[in-house]
């Protein structure tokens, strides 16, 4: 019995498995099980293609990964469902958006614990993720459609002919049925007494006498609203301090409240408000937005009739001094009846004028067509918003408006009235806004998105006309170092220069960009003469010719160009731009300064340089690298008495290679990075080694890349490297360039100072080929300076080197630095260097560059004599 009861068992697990094998296959909703770590431990397809991914690619990962790309807040939001979870069992309506190159899906999650999914027996989540956008969107309709039919049903109140107790009575219950309010009150404002009389009460309560029948400005909710003509929301009516009578919305079951000023102008007619006993969202406000002018005017409008001849001044005072123009036309001839004088102000005329014109005179003919059209469709409605319309001054002038017209009956006769917002001043803000989204601030040229988009444009052009069209990558040579010597706003003067000459060297039709940094590209259509490409090549490389003066500092700048033309080189833009880029890195590599055109060859360099890169990473993951050292010695004495840890790479096709050859490679991929740390590392423990072999402590200086010195962490990660080896930091030495000093001088002194500070010794490296002002020479906390070996090189031959020489090492020990000479190669050097009183030299005559083996061996020897 056991046995069969233990078979039953197994059949209907299996039937349980298989039963929600197939519900996850067939559910058109995302089912996703995760455990207590967020792990996906059960995903179904239907999840996965909200994210575009293979369920082999999703299951087994972490939820957050994929919560992360709907945003930043996504796991956050998660980690709150999942506390509510946790406490009540389960979540419900959550929702999310996930924003993809296919537009914006809301996505909409409940969520419930599981007690136990197989080995899983505490924090498993099952969640399920529907697609709601559609119903997001109809939401959206639906409160649209909810909204015309409140503003309507407004509007139609202010129409009627009745008293403005009962027109008021009225809005007040179009508020109750259309905004779900559980009371809704009208308050006019009693300018004389300055306090807001109840006219209008609707819903639970209809009186409109009582305790809040006469209400203060500036008192309670609804006098504050008054008082600042700003609009209030809250769900939290117990919380809000200036809510009175909190015992009598505690006892009604009062939620929320909701409250807009009723202004026409800047005259505050009133106060329009509501509770509800169901928390509001911000459509109730923008509800009571559209129709809080309307009825603000009808409310002006009736008291106008009310009151005959003191109304009619006082309607003529709002109405003139509206913020909106407004003006009235009679339905059947089109002729004005009215105006206001923001409207005057608006169209150019004196009031007098305006009441002599038609709705046609007042908008441009090719727009009258469907202006026209849109009055007679006004006419028949109540309430009519229209949007973007052209108008025409007195002075043929065209400014745009949106219009809210509504029809009105004035002594008989129908007519449409208009209140007119000028959207001018908006329209030029939003075609600042696309002006600034398709172009470069700095240099006003077009940015990358406009370049890409004028170029697919003349791409399909040339196609239909069969003709060529080629573009241009330029990019300026070695600008990085006009920016960290001279300062990025000098080099934002430059590129600001340069664009303004690339322009005049092109055509009307041709388009310059400006892609990012120091890049630039050109589009040239209508290319007919391979001649007229190259002159236009060498134009724009002329005007690098010349030295510039650019606020009194003068210098030379050069630029690579690279070509592609259509169709010979490509035949869509993504082609097109990629061989103009390998072009334009060729260029580079025949020495700068120079255009070159593509040519399929080119392909095979690029592929070298891309090689090279996935060789550097295999090195690095290899552990191909090694560190060769050489010594530096005191010119005086003749004993080493530091070395300089030089990378080489040991690969294992083409044995040793020079730094020459992978350094810049390591540079442009951010490799010397690691390179950098693994060097830094590599030699403190070897110098560890040999001072606990016994051997004289000496200082090991290694060499730090630009990106390297720009890291944030750097100094801890010395720190981390010097207490992990137990090496002195007296006894290790960095060295930087000028020019990665000079790229952050506050930066720099203040990462120097910490790292001298720990008794590491501090050079300058290749001194005199940057572009350094002395002047920050004597607030380096740096201990050295090191010649570049292009000085030591003719200092013999060349007189001028040796005054620079001699100049330098005069300057350094007024300063207290030490001098060292590196790439020492003669005697007549050596004893010119000495004779010079430089204090260190290192170079090929003493010791080239050898593995720590071999210099271990030299220093066994010297100690043996």
């Amino acid at each position: 019995m056991n046995e069969l009861y233990e078979r039953s068992k197994i059949e209907v697990s299996l039937r349980t498995i298989e039963f929600f094998e197939k519900l996850l296959r067939a559910s058109t909703d995302g089912i996703v099980i995760t455990d207590v770590s967020h792990n996906i431990i059960v995903v179904n397809e239907a999840f996965c293609d909200f994210f575009g991914r293979q369920r082999h690619e999703v299951l087994e990962t972490n939820l957050f990964l994929w919560l992360e790309t709907i945003g930043a807040d996504g796991p956050k939001r998660w980690v709150e469902m999942e506390n509510r979870v946790y406490v009540e069992g389960s979540c419900l309506d959550v929702e999310f958006m996930l924003t993809s190159q296919n537009g914006v899906k809301y996505l909409g999650v409940n969520a419930s614990r599981v007690e136990r999914f197989g080995t899983e027996d505490a924090g498993v989540i099952m969640s399920i993720w529907r697609d709601i956008t559609e119903q997001k969107r109809t939401a959206e309709l639906v409160e649209r459609m909810r909204l015309t039919t409140f503003v309507k049903d407004v509007s139609v109140v202010l129409a009627r002919n009745s008293t403005l107790q009962e027109i008021l009575r009225r809005c007040a219950e179009a508020v109750v049925n259309h905004l779900n309010a559980a009371v809704a009150c009208i308050w006019i404002l009693n300018e004389k007494e300055d306090v807001l009389e109840l006219q209008a009460s609707a819903g639970m309560y209809t009186h409109v006498n009582g305790f809040h029948s006469r209400i203060p400005v500036g008192k309670f909710k609804i006098g504050r609203i008054a008082q600042e003509r700003k609009p209030h929301l809250t769900n939290f009516v117990f919380d809000d301090l200036h809510v009175s009578n909190k015992d009598w919305a505690r006892r009604e079951g009062m939620v929320a409240f909701a409250g807009y000023p009723l202004v026409v102008g800047d005259h505050l007619i009133g106060v329009i408000a509501m509770f509800a006993r169901n928390q509001l969202t911000e459509f109730t406000l923008r509800a009571l937005a559209s129709v809080a002018d309307i009825i603000a005017l009808g409310i002006v409008h009736k008291q106008n009739q009310e009151e005959l001849i003191k109304s009619e001044n006082r309607f003529r005072a709002i109405f003139n001094n509206a913020n909106d123009g407004i003006l009235m036309a009679d339905i059947e001839t089109k002729r004005i009846y009215i105006g206001n004088t923001k409207i005057c102000q608006m169209l150019g005329y004196a009031m007098e004028e305006i009441e002599r014109l038609t709705v046609m005179d007042i908008f441009p003919k090719e727009a009258l067509s469907h202006v026209m059209d849109a009055f007679e469709k006004h006419s028949k409605t109540e309430n009519k918003l229209a949007s973007d319309i052209p108008m025409k001054r007195k002075d043929n002038s065209i400014f745009y408006v949106d219009i809210n017209s509504s029809r009105i009956n004035i002594a008989g006769k129908t007519y449409l009235m208009g209140i007119f917002r000028d959207i001018t001043e908006r329209k030029r803000t939003e075609e600042k806004i696309r002006h600034i989204a398709f172009h470069d601030p700095l240099t006003n040229l077009p940015n990358r998105l406009l370049f890409n988009d004028r170029l697919t444009l003349a791409i399909a052009h040339s196609r239909r006309n069969k003709e060529k069209l080629a573009i241009m990558f330029l990019d300026l040579d070695r600008f990085k170092i006009i920016n960290d010597t001279m300062g990025h706003a000098f080099g934002d003067r430059v590129l600001t220069i340069i664009a303004k000459k690339l322009r005049k060297c092109v055509r009307e039709d041709d388009t310059v960009a400006r892609l990012g940094g120091d890049e630039f590209s050109l589009l040239l259509p209508g290319i007919t003469h391979m001649e007229d490409l190259r002159d236009t090549a060498c134009k724009i490389l002329n005007i690098f010719k010349h030295q510039w003066v650019i606020s009194g500092q003068a210098l030379y700048v050069t630029a690579s160009i690279g070509v592609a033309l259509y169709p010979d080189n490509g035949e869509d833009a993504e082609t097109l731009l990629k061989n103009a880029d390998v072009a334009m890195y060729d260029a580079k590599e025949q020495g700068r300064n120079n255009y070159q055109i593509f040519i399929p060859a080119m392909h095979a360099k690029s592929f070298k340089k891309m090689e090279m890169e996935t060789n550097l990473r295999r090195a690095l993951d290899h552990k191909e690298f090694v560190v060769y050292y050489q010594s530096q010695m005191d010119i005086n004495t003749g004993q080493i008495i530091g070395m300089e840890a030089l990378v080489r790479w040991q690969h294992p096709d083409r044995g040793l290679i020079s730094p020459s050859e992978f350094l810049s490679y390591a540079e442009d991929t951010r490799m010397i990075i690691s390179i950098d740390e693994w060097v830094l590392q590599t030699a403190c423990i070897q110098n560890k080694a040999w001072q606990d072999a016994g051997f004289q402590p000496l200082c090991v200086a290694v060499n730090l890349s630009s990106h390297t010195f720009q890291k944030q962490d750097l100094v801890e990660n010395v720190k981390s490297i010097l207490k992990k080896t137990g090496l002195n930091p007296h006894c290790l030495g960095l060295e930087i360039t000028e020019s990665i000093a000079m790229q952050d001088i506050e930066t720099t002194i203040q990462k120097l100072k910490t790292l001298s500070g720990l008794g590491i010794q501090i050079a300058i490296d290749d001194f005199g080929e940057g572009f350094s002002s002395l002047r920050y020479l004597k607030i380096f906390p740096i201990n050295k300076l090191k010649f570049s070996p292009y000085f030591i090189k003719e200092i013999v031959r060349n007189q001028e080197d040796k005054v620079i020489v001699e100049s330098v090492i005069s300057m350094a020990r007024s300063l207290k630095f030490r001098v060292i000479a590196e790439g020492v190669e003669t005697d007549d050097q050596f004893s010119l260097l000495k004779q010079l009183q430089c204090d260190e030299v290192q170079g090929y005559l003493f010791c080239q560059p050898v593995p720590a083996e071999v210099i271990e061996r030299k220093m066994s020897q010297n100690a043996t004599k």
